[in-house]
C-alpha cells in the first residue's frame, strides 16, 4: 500500500454552459489550467497533482508539464454532475492501485487571481486545527440584506426586511461566501459523508475580494483580468 499526504485536485472539464471553454482561457497570456498546474507545482508539500479532465487538449498538455492526469468517465461529464462524484470515481480508482491520499487540496482553474500563499495559508490552517476542511472565503461583494429572490412578476415589494430598511450598510454584519479558491479536507471524512461541504471541524480562510473571483461567465472573465493588472490587487480586501 502506498499512502501520499496530500492530493492535489484539479477538476478540468471540456465544456462549460455559460463561458464556453472556459477552462482553456487564455489568462495574462496562459491558459487557466496550466496557470493553475503550475502554481500546484510550486507548493512546498509533499503531494500528488492530478488533473481529471475528460479533454484530450488538456490532459496531453497536463502531461507535457509533468503532472499527473485521469480522463473522466463519460458518464461524469453531464452537467449536473457534482465534483463530488468525480472525486469519488478517481480515489475508487487509485484504490484499485492500492494509492491511497490522506487529504486533498482541490484547486479549481477559475480562480486565476488565487496566490500559492492563499493555498499555504489554508493548509496551515487545516494542520493547525486538525481540521475535517478548511474552505476559502471572502466578504460578500454586497451586503445580503440587500438581496433577494424574484418572482415572476419581478415585483419588490418587501424585498428588503423591515428591519433592514434604512440601515447604512456599515451597520449591517458581515457575510461571508465560498469563493472557491481553495479546497481542503481529509479524504476519508470526505468517502464517509460524500461530501466537503458542512462538515463538522471546518473552518474558513479569509481571502481578499480582489483575489476572489470565481469565472463563471463573460464578465467575471473581463473583471478577473482588469484586477490583473492592479499592482498587489490581493491588499485590497
Amino acid at each position: 500500500m502506498r499512502l501520499i499526504e496530500n492530493l492535489i485536485y484539479i477538476p478540468c472539464k471540456s465544456k462549460s454552459s455559460r463561458l464556453p471553454n472556459k477552462n482553456i482561457l487564455r489568462f495574462n497570456k496562459e491558459r487557466l489550467f496550466i496557470k493553475t498546474i503550475k502554481q500546484a507545482k510550486k507548493i512546498n508539500l509533499e503531494k500528488y497533482i492530478l488533473v481529471d479532465s475528460d479533454s484530450d487538449f488538456i490532459l496531453k498538455s497536463s502531461k507535457e508539464l509533468k503532472v499527473n492526469t485521469y480522463k473522466r468517465k463519460k458518464k461524469y461529464t453531464k452537467k449536473n454532475t457534482s465534483t463530488s462524484e468525480c472525486l469519488i470515481d478517481v480515489l475508487d480508482y487509485y484504490k484499485k492501485k492500492n494509492i491511497y491520499f490522506k487529504n486533498i487540496i482541490k484547486l479549481q482553474v477559475t480562480s486565476p487571481l488565487r496566490r500559492e500563499s492563499d493555498i499555504t495559508s489554508a493548509y496551515k490552517i487545516f494542520k493547525n486545527k486538525n481540521a475535517n476542511a478548511v474552505i476559502s472565503l471572502c466578504k460578500t461583494f454586497s451586503p445580503v440584506q440587500w438581496a433577494n429572490v424574484l418572482n415572476k412578476k419581478k415585483e419588490i415589494n418587501n424585498f428588503i426586511s423591515k428591519e433592514d430598511i434604512g440601515t447604512i450598510s456599515q451597520k449591517l454584519k458581515d457575510h461571508y461566501q465560498i469563493n472557491g479558491a481553495v479546497y481542503i479536507f481529509k479524504t476519508d471524512i470526505f468517502l464517509r459523508n460524500k461530501k466537503y461541504l458542512n462538515l463538522k471541524k471546518s473552518f474558513a480562510y479569509i481571502m481578499p475580494r480582489a483575489s476572489s473571483v470565481d469565472i463563471d461567465d463573460k464578465f467575471d472573465f473581463f473583471l478577473a483580468k482588469q484586477i490583473n493588472k492592479i499592482n498587489n490587487y490581493y491588499l485590497y480586501k
